[in-house]
């Protein structure tokens, strides 16, 4: 026997407002995905297969809940179609004439909303998607509140859509066993979804094969937290970054102040001075030491002293010689 959980959608506006959804696709409000954070599956449905209705209320609570592995989704599974009575809420539905009950609470297994579908309706498509899960694995199925009465009241041998006395409430897992036709039976106490821990275990979510990703998916979430091995490196070694040498600041040398070097006076090595060699006082000559006698030319036999240029003499002696 094949084990499934019944669990409803987490809310949106219009549940909030008490209006009735059925096909309408509302999204989960920013609570509902807050507090679905922090949920999960109990140990017991961790390895279940989850399958959704496709609307995204459903099935973004699915998602949620599937910590990140595939969900199965199937379109059987969709809320109760509530027909021309959509948007509505409960106490705008019309009353029903004879007894001014809300005619949603008075529809009974054959009765519909206008343009709607009635429980027998509802159930005759759900039961083959029942079938199929017959023939796998535990799974938790996430629906609509319609749908679950439907169902459970089937289970329970209830002849109507309000699954006799059953509440149905959020984060709570529904289960009952199917039969290979698909008929439910034997339905179990409600079990709670549990906190979400804050480090998941590795294998949450695996389905053993069952699920898409299979047992490559367990591995996954098994080595999530370990560092995988390191791969031979078979990659050319890391070139390091061809940049110019680390360039000092291009700034000239710090420079003495611009001045010539301490220069030696620029003179000439001391000259001695050409000067006539230095005259003896103008005196007479001591006594018997007289001066070297001058020499003398002789011009036509006579003795001519030498002058000097200018001297008065030179004219008297040319005068002498002609």
């Amino acid at each position: 026997m094949v084990r499934i959980a019944l669990i409803r959608h987490f809310p949106t506006d219009w549940n909030a407002e008490r209006r009735l959804q059925g096909r309408t696709d509302r999204p989960l409000t920013d609570a509902a995905r807050a507090r679905l954070a922090g949920l999960a599956l109990p140990p017991a449905w961790a390895e279940a297969e989850i399958v959704s209705s496709p609307l995204s209320r459903a099935a973004e609570t699915a998602a949620a809940l599937a910590g990140g592995c595939r969900i199965r989704l199937d379109p059987r599974l969709v809320e109760q179609s509530w027909g021309t009575w959509e948007g509505l809420t409960v106490d705008e539905v019309p009353p029903d004439p004879h007894t001014g009950v809300p005619a949603v609470h008075r529809l009974g297994w054959q009765g519909a909303a206008p343009g709607g579908e009635s429980a027998a309706q509802a159930w005759a498509r759900v039961r083959p998607a029942l079938a199929r899960l017959a023939r796998g694995g535990d799974a938790v199925v996430v629906t609509h509140k319609a749908l679950m009465r439907i169902v459970l009241g089937q289970a329970h041998g209830w002849r109507g859509p309000d699954g006799g006395s059953v509440e149905i409430k959020r984060a709570r897992l529904y289960p009952l066993t199917l039969a290979p036709d698909g008929t439910p039976h034997s339905p179990g106490p409600p079990d709670r979804l549990i906190p979400r821990p804050q480090k998941r275990a590795t294998q949450e979510r695996a389905t053993q094969g069952r699920a898409t990703h299979g047992r490559a998916t367990e591995k996954r979430d098994v080595d999530a937290d370990r560092e995988p091995p390191k791969a031979p490196d078979t990659t050319a070694p890391k070139a390091r970054p061809i940049t110019a040498p680390e360039a000092r600041p291009n700034t000239a040398p710090e420079a003495r102040p611009n001045t010539p070097p301490e220069a030696r006076p620029n003179t000439a090595p001391k000259a001695r001075l050409k000067t006539a060699p230095e005259a003896r006082p103008d005196t007479p000559p001591e006594v018997g030491k007289g001066p070297a006698p001058e020499p003398q030319v002789r011009v036509g036999g006579a003795a001519l002293a030498e002058t000097e240029p200018g001297d008065g003499g030179s004219q008297a002696a040319e005068d002498g010689a002609r």
